[in-house]
C-alpha cells in the first residue's frame, strides 16, 4: 500500500518561513508509514496527516511534480540576470504566470530536441559533459541552420 504523509515544517527559528509539504511512501500499513516518518523526520517537522493514496492520485502528483521541475529548470534561463535572492522572491509569481509557463515548456522542448540531435552524432560518446552541455547550448541559441551545423561540427571533428 502507498500512503501520503503530510508534514508541517516549522523552520522559523532558522530564518525560514514555515511551510507544509508531503511525500508518498510504500508501507505495509498506516502504522508502518507513521514509523517511516518518525525515522526520517527532522526536529522542526511535525506530522499533519497520513492517508492511503490511490495509483491515479500518485500518477497525477508525479506528473505535476515533473511539470514543476521543468518549469523551474527553464525559468532559470529566463531569470539569469536576477540575484538568487530576487529569484526566490519572484519564483512563485513567475511560476503562476500562464504565458510564461507556455514559454518555459517551449524552451524545455527545444532543449530536449537539442539533446537528441547531439546524442545522435556518431562521436557523441567521446564528449565530456561540459562539451556536451556547451554544444546543446549553442544549438539552443542558434538562429540559423548554419549555426546549428557549426555546433555539430565540433562533435564530429
Amino acid at each position: 500500500m502507498y500512503y501520503l504523509i503530510n508534514i508541517r515544517a516549522n523552520k522559523h527559528e532558522r530564518n525560514y518561513c514555515d511551510f507544509d509539504y508531503d511525500w508518498v511512501t510504500e508501507a505495509r500499513d498506516i502504522e508502518s508509514a507513521r514509523m517511516d516518518f518518525e525515522n526520517e523526520r527532522e526536529d522542526y517537522e511535525e506530522l499533519v496527516e497520513i492517508r492511503e493514496i490511490s495509483v491515479e492520485e500518485r500518477i497525477q502528483r508525479e506528473q505535476k511534480e515533473i511539470l514543476e521541475w521543468i518549469k523551474r529548470e527553464c525559468m532559470r534561463d529566463f531569470t539569469k540576470n536576477m540575484t538568487e535572492k530576487e529569484y526566490f522572491k519572484k519564483q512563485d509569481e513567475l511560476l503562476n504566470n500562464k504565458e510564461l509557463e507556455y514559454l518555459l515548456l517551449q524552451a524545455y522542448k527545444k532543449k530536449l530536441k537539442a539533446r537528441r540531435v547531439v546524442s545522435r552524432q556518431k562521436s557523441f560518446e567521446n564528449l565530456t559533459v561540459k562539451e556536451y552541455d556547451d554544444i546543446v547550448c549553442k544549438i539552443i541559441d542558434a538562429q540559423t541552420e548554419e549555426q546549428i551545423n557549426d555546433a555539430l561540427k565540433n562533435i564530429n571533428k
